[in-house]
């Protein structure tokens, strides 16, 4: 991630708390943590987050509409002669192009954070529903067969990145569960 040049304080802390919290896990993550790596005060950050759900919960807004960006582009950019294959291949690599993101959004699913917890079972609902809506622009066959598979895609290509498989490990794994 890394924070920007002439980036705000709050763009620049929710950078850097989101970059803690997808290597240290939320609970590993403290505010002192956050203030240290951004070079301010807790003071200074309790001015702009007056406690760590405020934080967590602007984390997962940010991060929740990034993959969510991904997510459209992957289905605006279906064909009508795409294979069920190449969809479900092609969605891998839209929670594998930026696995810190895709550790974070787990983290939200997971966190005590009710808020937060809400926001990404919200996402991922909502990009069930997309997969299914999507599935519409593919040929019959392929439709029915993408819009069976909506419920177990995105879940099973989230808990091959908790184990750390790779882009390719969880190609293969989609391509077999279609078989």
């Amino acid at each position: 991630m890394g924070a920007r040049k002439n980036a705000s304080v709050v763009e620049i802390t929710a950078e850097y708390a989101a970059e803690l919290f997808s290597k240290n896990g939320i609970n590993g993550t403290s505010l002192a943590d956050i203030a240290k790596i951004c070079g301010i005060s807790k003071g200074t950050l309790y001015y702009y987050y007056p406690n760590k759900d405020s934080l967590v919960l602007d984390c997962a807004g940010t991060c929740i509409k990034r993959i969510g960006d991904r997510v459209f582009s992957w289905v605006d950019s279906f064909s009508r002669d795409a294979s069920v294959a190449g969809v479900c291949c092609g969605l891998a690599s839209v929670f594998f192009s930026n696995q810190d993101e895709t550790r974070l959004l787990i983290e939200f699913l997971n966190c005590a954070n009710v808020e937060a917890q809400y926001l990404a079972r919200s996402a991922l609902e909502e990009w069930r529903v997309l997969i299914e809506v999507g599935a519409l622009r593919l040929p019959r066959p392929a439709s029915e067969r993408l819009a069976r598979l909506s419920d177990s895609v995105v879940p099973l290509i989230l808990g091959l990145s908790i184990t750390g498989a790779d882009e390719q490990t969880a190609k293969n794994a989609l391509i077999n569960m279609l078989n």
